[in-house]
């Protein structure tokens, strides 16, 4: 009998051994996956750094090259700073002149391309015939796609305009396409002023700094400064 106790507590220590020794796997465990996990998120910090130091070095590289064919390496940092200064701006000018070019000759195409879409319409052979509720969503959809999202243009404002406008009055029912054209040249002219303010828009059109913000695209630019018609 006392050999069977002896036993039975050698056993018990046993298992209290092995519980405690697992438990203590486990811990350690949990300490490697947390130690795996922090060296993990180190070495994606240490990636993104040396990212970060190589497109500071390609830059650098470049300002180098720049003086070297300039001739104006060793020029004073105030002078360097100006110089630079004077360049991203002659730069940030021909981006935005080029933009307003592509909006301008994308706006300016509508009609040609629109024609040759849908050339096999009644509605298009006579241009003074209404479109129709069903066939208006498909040019909807094809000017908004194609027109409209691309320079941030508002296809609902658009259609308020051509509907409460003295000059159209026109909805999807009664819209025909010599509606439209005329609707989008006045509505365009006038997004192009707002993007691309010149002499004589009354409006407050962007400025250049509003385009550097953004980035150059008018996807980046605020709501309230994407154009609506007034």
């Amino acid at each position: 009998m006392l050999l069977l106790d002896l036993t039975l507590q050698n056993a018990t220590k046993t298992i209290s051994n092995l519980n405690d020794n697992l438990l203590s796997q486990q811990k350690l465990n949990l300490e490697l996956q947390n130690t795996t996990f922090s060296l993990n998120s180190q070495l994606n910090d240490t990636k993104n750094t040396v990212a970060q130091l190589s497109s500071i070095n390609d830059d650098l590289s470049r300002i180098i090259n720049y003086l070297n064919n300039t001739g104006k390496y060793g020029m004073s940092f105030d002078a360097l700073r100006s110089e630079l200064a004077s360049q991203i701006l002659r730069n940030q000018v021909l981006l935005y002149n080029d933009i307003h070019t592509n909006y301008d000759d994308k706006l300016s195409n509508i009609p040609c391309n629109f024609k040759t879409a849908f050339s096999a319409q009644s509605w298009m052979t006579n241009m003074s015939k209404p479109i129709g509720s069903t066939d208006y969503l498909k040019v909807r959809n094809y000017l908004n796609g194609l027109y409209f999202s691309p320079v941030c243009a508002n296809m609902t404002d658009f259609e308020k305009f051509l509907l409460f406008d003295p000059s159209f009055g026109y909805n999807g029912t009664n819209a025909t396409v010599n509606a439209l054209n005329s609707a989008m040249n006045i509505y365009f002219g006038q997004l192009l002023l707002y993007y691309f303010p010149v002499y004589g828009y009354t409006g407050s059109g962007l400025t250049l700094n509003d385009w550097i913000t953004a980035n150059f695209t008018c996807l980046s630019l605020a709501a309230n400064k994407k154009f609506l018609y007034k």
